[in-house]
């Protein structure tokens, strides 16, 4: 919502023709480098082999996909008056004890082990994102394509081949980070003049 205040100024300009596209909990499938705090998390967890969950599975997520992103993005550049419009874009709801016993099965496979605590107290806030998401999709004729249980063994494969690499050179640092947030730059005017 921060994000979208400061940018509505130049939303609201129709000659630049943008739209704010809104996602949460960002992952990506194709096996290069981790791209956010969510699969930054999803690679520390692995390593740590311990993961905290609620017990009653009270905390949200909304992985969405690059590649559904990347269709949001497309479909919201090809209808038309939607310029200067807001689109929230996320997959389907899943709560930490979902993904925990998802992540410890998927470990299983690997013959490695996950430790679940459950004494998590951590709360988040449920916003109205799905909801808005659904408007998204009604209106863009979008639905996300990429289910998150289908690549959580390739996200965790991933996390361990460059856990593999780090220890066999001998790093001392982590081999995971997790990402600073964005930087939101002014936009410069663009030159209409022909």
């Amino acid at each position: 919502i921060n994000l979208q205040s400061l940018i509505q100024p130049y939303l609201s300009d129709q000659k630049n023709n943008l739209r704010l596209i809104i996602t949460g909990d960002l992952y990506q499938t194709d096996g290069t480098e981790p791209i956010d705090q969510f699969e930054n998390w999803l690679c520390q967890t692995t390593k740590s082999g311990v993961i905290n969950a609620t017990s009653d599975g009270s905390v949200k997520y909304h992985p969405t996909s690059l590649n559904d992103l990347t269709d949001l993005i497309i479909k919201s550049l090809f209808i038309t008056n939607t310029a200067g419009q807001v689109f929230p874009g996320v997959s389907e709801e899943i709560n930490d004890l979902e993904i925990a016993y998802l992540l410890k099965k998927t470990l299983e496979k690997k013959n490695l082990t996950l430790d679940i605590n459950l004494n998590s107290r951590e709360k988040r806030e449920s916003d109205d994102l799905m909801d808005r998401s659904i408007q998204t999709q009604a209106l863009l004729n979008w639905i996300p394509k990429t289910t998150f249980s289908d690549y959580i063994s390739g996200i965790t494969g991933h996390c361990l081949e460059k856990l593999d690499e780090t220890e066999a050179k001998g790093a001392l640092h982590e081999s995971f980070t997790t990402s600073s947030k964005p930087s939101l730059h002014k936009l410069e005017p663009i030159d209409r003049a022909i």
